[in-house]
């Protein structure tokens, strides 16, 4: 009886070593080779422009988890009393060294085209990097939850859904977890508006890439801007670079690749200069009530009057190849509206795109206006011709900019010269300076009057003495008391200025 069971014993340890090493031999699959090395996806400053991710260069690390496998339970059966099991050659081992029994979870964030058709896959291999096949897992994806099982190389997948969104998925096996991100993109192209200053050059960026998130390189697409139409391929990152250097103004950037397209904005600025005339003369015009409490809220306004406190400011504001044109107010201290049009004008060119180049001294005679008074010493409108006045470094600078027009804007009151709303011109020498005076006259209804020369009644004005330089001129007058402010008058004044910019094509 002895002798029978021990042999029942032996046969049964017999059977028992060899199923373990079936066990063991269920992991001898091949290793896993469909597994995608999706990549990671980080903001990048360099790619600002392109509104895009890199998805280039960059490594990602594998969240790994180590799992007991399904086949603990046959195991825990040969432990002993001990907690310890007994393997085939009967040498004692602790549980803890069976590291075939333990398996690891591999998985990366997934970056991928929604209209693919993409699938997520996690990979499970032991211990020794062998693919774990059968294992049952849960797989949780946007709210819902998915039951699987390992294929042969070790791998579980889940088909996603083509919806455009941020998500986690999340494999589960027993009480262990793993998740990772996905990324489900709405284009393969990657742009963003672009915003730059007249006489800047910019890279437009348009980034292509696979629907696995992959650069595409030399792939061929055509923009357009403007009318205009380039072509440019892309380089070994995915991105066709387009230079632009445009006019002031506001285009719409086209493009089409590989059946996409698509658009952005390209706004173009005005580049606005500040200059500080130190020409021996200063004065804060913030001391004048009415040009204070009337001051646009305006960042080169602002700056304009503080500058006063130093010298005289001039504006120049470019958005374009066109004219240029050169404009004054405040040759006498006390007439305000011109003054007060001229900062509203200020404002309003600080984001509406001009043709060409605009001058402007807001504030010419600032002791005047400081003192509240019409004039300080001389007249500016006597002495232009007077080398070092500031009137003749007027002259100067209209010519040395080659203007192709001049505007001094004043006020006038009744009685008085002009005394009334109207646009003074000149017939001679200045060409182009009678068409002028009379499209002003006629688009703000009000008067004309053209002198037969310059310098026939005011010799040595500013106007007279630019016409006489070749420059055509006009003076814009609305009849105002010194020192005083009416809407009216202030609105007349600003149509005078903006219809002089629009006839000169600048608007």
């Amino acid at each position: 009886m002895k002798k029978l069971l021990l042999i029942i014993v032996i046969l049964f340890v017999s059977i028992s070593a060899v199923s373990a090493s079936q066990s063991a031999d269920d992991f001898n699959v091949s290793s896993v080779d469909g597994e995608q090395d999706m990549g990671s996806v980080t903001a990048d400053d360099s790619d600002v422009c392109s509104g895009g991710v890199e998805h280039d260069d960059v490594s990602l690390v594998d969240d790994d988890l180590y799992l007991e496998n399904e086949s603990d339970a046959s195991q825990d059966d040969s432990q002993d009393k001990n907690g310890s099991s007994k393997d085939v050659n009967n040498a004692s081992v602790s549980k803890k060294t069976h590291s075939s029994n333990k398996v690891k979870i591999k998985g990366k964030d997934l970056v991928a085209y929604y209209k693919s058709k993409p699938v997520y896959k996690f990979t499970i291999v032991n211990s020794s990097g062998k693919p774990v096949s059968g294992l049952k897992v849960k797989i949780t994806f946007d709210g819902k939850s998915y039951t699987k099982k390992t294929n042969k190389k070790g791998i579980v997948s889940l088909k996603l859904p083509a919806k455009v969104g941020k998500y986690n998925i999340k494999l589960t096996y027993k009480s262990f977890s793993l998740k990772k991100n996905i990324h489900l993109f709405k284009s393969r192209t990657f742009s963003q508006n672009l915003q730059s200053v007249y006489g800047k050059t910019v890279n437009y960026k348009l980034r292509v890439i696979d629907n696995n998130g992959k650069a595409m390189k030399a792939v061929k697409v055509i923009f357009k801007v403007d009318k205009k139409t380039y072509y440019k391929k892309t380089d070994s990152k995915g991105y066709a670079i387009l230079k632009l250097n445009y006019a002031a103004g506001c285009y719409l950037i086209s493009y089409s690749v590989d059946k996409l397209s698509g658009m952005n904005k390209y706004v173009v600025k005005n580049r606005i200069t500040l200059k500080i005339l130190n020409w021996g003369l200063r004065g804060d015009v913030s001391n004048a009530p009415l040009i204070y409490n009337n001051m646009p809220n305006n960042y080169w306004v602002k700056n304009a009057v503080k500058a006063t406190k130093f010298g005289i400011p001039l504006l120049i504001i470019q958005g374009g190849n066109g004219k240029s044109v050169f404009m004054t107010s405040g040759v006498h201290g006390n007439e305000l509206p011109s003054q007060v049009a001229m900062m509203r004008t200020i404002a309003y060119l600080t984001n509406k795109p001009v043709k060409g180049t605009v001058y402007i001294i807001p504030f010419v005679n600032v002791k005047a206006i400081n003192q509240h008074v019409r004039l300080t010493n001389y007249d500016f409108n006597r002495v232009a011709h007077v080398p070092g006045t500031v009137s003749n470094n007027i002259i100067k600078l209209i010519l040395h900019y080659k203007c192709d027009s001049y505007g001094d804007f004043h006020s006038t009151e009744r009685p008085g010269d002009p005394g009334e709303n109207i646009i003074l011109g000149y017939k001679y020498p200045a060409k182009g300076c009678i068409p002028l005076t009379n499209y002003l006259a006629k688009s703000c209804n009000v008067n004309k009057k053209f002198y037969n020369y310059a310098g026939q009644v005011y010799r040595w004005s500013l106007a007279d003495y630019a016409n006489s330089k070749g420059t055509p001129v006009v003076i814009c007058e609305v009849i105002s008391k010194v020192n005083t402010l009416v809407p009216a008058r202030v609105n007349l004044s600003y149509r005078m200025i903006n219809q002089f910019l629009v006839y000169n094509r600048i608007l």
